[in-house]
């Protein structure tokens, strides 16, 4: 079919990819021409958004975990509080949600918590520095002497897409007696977030 012009001001004939590249651009188009529906799957990536935008929810885990850990020593050990999450990329970061309850069985016993990290099964080595609590109760060996433990710690490190695992430890700051979590079926949680940066 030849192409033609109609006295409308509209033409007829041309078909699907007859116009050169470049020919039609952004001032061309009608406002709200283009919506997500003519866009292809991975058309817009982040090379194509301003620098700095971000912050996409790519990935998450989450735990709720009621099982019984206890420490007796100053010592650092693995409580039952921990998720694993398989990174999508290696350039994004994990923000770690944990919510805790924290018991100690003790007369003016202090208690410590760490979060560590292992990647793909290298070894857990600590994340960040320490959360400190301590009360000077006079019911020694009560099982209601708690702390409730909210925080957030931001690994922008890990430089992996090996599955990573977090996981709480606790210990004695100082004194004797013993620090738990999960006493009494008592649940925590850690939320883990795989952010685009």
């Amino acid at each position: 079919m030849a192409i033609a012009i109609n006295g409308s001001g509209t033409m007829t004939g041309i078909s699907v990819g007859g116009l050169p590249d470049g020919i039609v651009d952004s001032g061309t188009l009608a406002t709200n021409s283009v919506d997500s529906a003519e866009l292809i799957n991975g058309a817009i990536d982040a090379g194509h958004l301003a620098s700095g935008v971000g912050g996409k929810l790519v990935n998450e885990s989450y735990v709720v975990n009621t099982t019984t850990t206890s420490n007796t020593t100053t010592t650092a050990a693995a409580s039952s509080i921990s998720a694993a999450i398989t990174p999508t990329s290696a350039s994004n970061k994990m923000i770690i949600t944990l919510h805790i309850q924290v018991y100690r069985l003790q007369t003016n016993t202090g208690t410590k918590l760490w979060l560590y990290r292992d990647i793909g099964g290298a070894g857990f080595s600590v994340l960040g520095g320490a959360v400190s609590m301590y009360g000077g109760y006079s019911d020694a060996g009560d099982d209601d002497v708690h702390n409730n433990v909210s925080l957030q710690v931001e690994d922008t490190s890990y430089d992996s897409t090996s599955e990573v695992t977090y996981t709480v430890y606790l210990a004695l700051s100082h004194g004797s007696g013993t620090v738990k979590v999960g006493q009494n079926n008592t649940p925590s949680s850690i939320y883990v977030q795989e952010i685009t940066v």
